[in-house]
């Protein structure tokens, strides 16, 4: 028989925190949106500023032996409203071994290649480059398209190495050209080179590990908070079960999320690598809806199998929280499918749904544990 409690008290001190835990969540969501769109009104440049904007290759030629690469990239620094982004252009050496830090040059329109000068036409004016030093020449007369051809297959641009012709290919995470001898055509030989430049990984590291980090911080807060004013434990007789807390309720979600995207994004990362899309422009758009849907289908049912057969799914087992029906006794399938279906609702706004549901309730349940008769309790039970 379930232990006397005072249910009306009870109900009145859960609203009470429900409203509260609603409140804060409201509250910091407002805040945080109120400060993106300051940034953006005011600083509208500025996270673009953070990053480094992808730099792409505009145009290749081939003096010397060597293969120069030309590259466009965006400038949002001191950016403002009256003062647009600059285009800056910057050139990179590959002698079929090793490929040169980026070297920043004036802006052209158009180039062309001789065996060991490339000359660069802009407006009323040209320049030449050696390897070794840059000439200018003005001439009013000067003006032109560059030399190109987009296509299914990427970037592609014709140009000459030691008398050779050269296709050189663009992708995502990596540049490669080939070499065409006669009929003959040897290749690909690889440019490797990432999408994003390596100086702002520890930016994308530190942004990522620090919101993280706060977002933890704040569902222990938060958890500590409810605990405090909340029901901790639901006595049965001799057996009393404590309630999973929602930091580990967080936890156990983030340890299978992980666990989720892992077999996802290896895939999908090596189909990009290799930079497969380019034989067809829909392979990308149907790698993201496939993976979308697959990971949206095996979340559904990793955490509905796996909860409705054993009451916990890995995340669980490592925080040590298992799934019971209201009752406390053992879950069944069709309920861990039920209360699974009902995340749809719960992660509305980044779960403060479920939350706040878990809030105001007794025995700490979200939606899903209201429809299915489900609780998430500790996975040891104290006795006597």
């Amino acid at each position: 028989m379930e232990s006397s409690i005072n249910l009306e008290h009870e109900k009145k001190k859960n609203i009470r925190i429900a409203l509260g835990v609603a409140s804060i969540g409201v509250l910091g969501f407002f805040i945080i949106y109120i400060v993106f769109f300051a940034i953006m009104f005011f600083l509208p440049w500025t996270l673009f500023g953070f990053f480094p904007f992808p730099s792409f290759s505009e145009e290749v030629a081939g003096i010397n032996g060597d293969l120069i690469i030309f590259s466009k990239g965006i400038n949002f620094k001191g950016v403002t409203y009256k003062k647009p982004p600059e285009e800056k252009m910057a050139l990179r050496i590959y002698n079929g071994q090793f490929l040169s830090e980026p070297e920043e040059i004036k802006p052209f329109e158009s180039l062309y290649a001789t065996e060991n000068k490339i000359y660069f036409f802009d407006k009323g004016l040209y320049r030449t480059f050696n390897l070794r030093e840059w000439k200018e020449f003005k001439n009013s007369a000067i003006g032109s398209s560059p030399k190109g051809a987009v296509g299914t297959e990427g970037i592609w641009v014709l140009s000459k190495i030691k008398s050779k012709p050269v296709i050189f290919q663009q992708g995502i995470f990596s540049e490669n050209y080939y070499v065409i001898n006669g009929e003959q055509i040897t290749g690909p030989f690889r440019i490797s080179k990432p999408f994003f430049l390596s100086s702002a990984l520890w930016k994308i590291l530190f942004i990522t590990v620090s919101s993280t980090a706060i977002f933890y911080i704040l569902v222990f807060l938060l958890s500590i908070l409810i605990r405090k004013f909340k029901l901790k434990t639901w006595r049965i007789d001799s057996m009393e079960y404590e309630f999973a807390s929602l930091f580990r309720r967080f936890l156990a979600k983030t340890i299978d999320s992980i666990l989720l995207i892992i077999p996802v994004s290896i895939p999908l990362y090596f189909a990009l690598k290799e930079d497969i899309y380019f034989d067809n422009p829909f392979i990308l758009f149907a790698l993201t809806i496939f993976s979308s849907v697959l990971i949206i289908l095996g979340s559904f049912f990793y955490y509905s199998i796996l909860e409705g057969l054993w009451g916990k799914t890995i995340g669980k087992m490592m925080c040590g929280i298992i799934v019971l029906k209201d009752d406390f006794t053992k879950c069944n399938i069709w309920r861990g499918f039920l209360r699974n279906f009902m995340r749809i609702i719960d992660n509305f706004i980044y779960y403060l749904v479920a939350v706040v549901t878990m809030a105001g309730t007794m025995k700490w349940q979200r939606l899903g544990d209201l429809a299915a008769g489900t609780v998430v309790v500790r996975d040891r039970v104290k006795k006597g």
